[in-house]
């Protein structure tokens, strides 16, 4: 059965990690890091400090390998240890092999290597550049369910709550945290860490919301609440975390379709009154299709950006404890699928909901086209629970139940729902929301993810808006 697993879900744009060091205080960093080397006796190491800072300041774009390099070799010499290094060789291997036990040898190498060097008094900049190391582990690399597994708290989830809001509020990364979607995503991630942290619990997480919205109002001073990347701070708080907008998405339309609400009511969505208006036809494609249980297969998302797909299964759970049939996604309709389940191919084939694709706005992509929508069969298995998570803007997600148990339930906004057999539940995917299926029995629906219908009415009306997305001739030539 084709696949293309990157095609549905939606990839947060990667870490943009940048050095920020404005003139004056440019000058005073290579002055102190020039005096800490030199009175240990390390001149070349302090003028290869001083030439790190001053090209870091210039905006280069290969700033972040320089102080890498020219940091980690200084502190070795200066300090007499070769942790930087093995920093620097744990990275690669994480990268390479992207299996959790490098990425966990990656983050005891970083946290070793802090250690020492407050331990030693090493310079302010260099301390900062170990703890956005760490942070990029947690916020990009840790799978998000064993992030905020119980037995990893101690270790993993903790420390992330602590470290995590000193990189977030270190203005020398982020000056401008609502231009910045990795920054404004990991403000709402660290939020649902503290939240998870307390149990659900809500004051952490809105306390480190306020400080996230007095920093930002401190350094902006054309602030608007209503525009840092789709999130509205005036209203933000840790009962409704929802995510950003990604930077593929136009700037100028990220006000479009406000993350105000969890559900909607079936009457609202015409997609979900059809699905029940159709109930006996689709449930009779499902029994077909259900024939055949060896087509589910485990599934999982890639919204972090970093390539690879992250499991939302808590551990505690079967590892294929969540898994699926994809009937349409950007690949187009799975015809070998269409072929059984012809009836819920023929409802939703014509459905403008689910047709049209965003070309990018970054150019690293080539305005390729965003596919938002898809049609997929889920399976949650018996005693799976889906860890808190957000999902993807500009969308709704339609569950249609096919087999459903009181024991299942979606929590989305903390409001608690039930599937029912033959009937629709509508929710806003962007909205953080969580899934558990306690019973003894699997529970299938069917989810038909749309286009925001606000986003429909700005496309049909307004010719500026429709200029961006693909031509239906460009979609059927792929």
């Amino acid at each position: 059965m084709a696949r293309n697993s990157g095609s549905r879900k939606g990839k947060a744009e990667g870490p943009r990690m940048s050095v920020w060091v404005g003139c004056a205080s440019t000058a005073v960093v290579v002055a102190l890091l020039i005096r800490y080397y030199t009175l240990r006796g390390a001149r070349e190491e302090a003028a290869a400090v001083a030439a790190a800072v001053v090209a870091s300041s210039s905006g280069a774009a290969a700033k972040e390998d320089a102080w890498a390099k020219a940091d980690g070799a200084t502190y070795d010499k200066a300090l007499h240890d070769s942790h930087w290094s093995r920093v620097e060789t744990a990275r690669k291997a994480a990268k390479k092999a992207t299996s959790t036990e490098s990425v966990i040898n990656w983050l005891n190498e970083t946290r070793e290597h802090l250690g020492i060097a407050e331990a030693r008094g090493a310079p302010e900049q260099i301390r900062r550049i170990l703890i956005r190391e760490e942070a990029k582990i947690y916020m990009s690399w840790i799978p998000w369910a064993e992030l905020l597994a119980p037995k990893a708290r101690e270790f993993l989830l903790a420390p992330a709550g602590a470290l995590l809001p000193k990189y977030f509020a270190d203005l020398s990364w982020f000056p401008n945290c609502c231009a910045d979607y990795f920054c404004v995503s990991g403000q709402v991630r660290l939020a649902l860490i503290l939240k998870e942290l307390e149990g659900g619990a809500v004051g952490r997480a809105d306390t480190q919301l306020q400080a996230f919205r007095a920093l930002v109002q401190s350094r902006e001073p054309a602030f608007d609440a209503q525009h840092c990347h789709g999130v509205n701070l005036g209203t933000l708080s840790a009962s409704k975390l929802h995510s950003p907008i990604t930077d593929h998405f136009p700037k100028e339309y990220f006000g479009l379709a406000p993350v105000d609400r969890a559900y909607w009511p079936v009457d609202e969505v015409p997609v979900a009154k059809l699905l029940e208006n159709n109930a006996a036809a689709i449930l009779e494609d499902f029994r077909k299709l259900q024939m055949n249980e060896s087509v589910f297969r485990s599934t999982g998302i890639d919204d972090r950006g970093t390539g690879k797909v992250d499991s939302l299964v808590s551990v505690d759970s079967a590892a294929d404890g969540w898994s699926e049939l994809e009937i349409f996604d950007g690949a187009g309709w799975h015809e070998d699928v269409c072929a059984i389940a012809t009836e819920i191919c023929k409802l939703l084939r014509p459905r403008p909901e689910l047709q049209g694709r965003l070309l990018s706005r970054m150019a690293a992509h080539g305005g390729a086209g965003i596919q938002v929508p898809s049609v997929v069969i889920y399976r949650l298995s018996p005693k799976t629970k889906l860890v808190r998570h957000i999902g993807n803007t500009w969308r709704l997600n339609i569950h249609f139940g096919l087999v459903t148990t009181p024991h299942a339930k979606l929590i989305a906004w903390g409001e608690e729902r039930r599937w029912e057999d033959g009937k629709a539940l509508v929710f806003t995917d962007a909205a953080e929301h969580a899934a558990e299926n306690t019973g003894d029995e699997s529970r299938y629906v069917l989810d038909v993810m749309i286009w925001h219908p606000d986003v429909l009415r700005e496309r049909e009306k307004n010719p500026h808006f429709a200029a961006m997305w693909e031509s239906e001739r460009e979609e059927e030539a792929e």
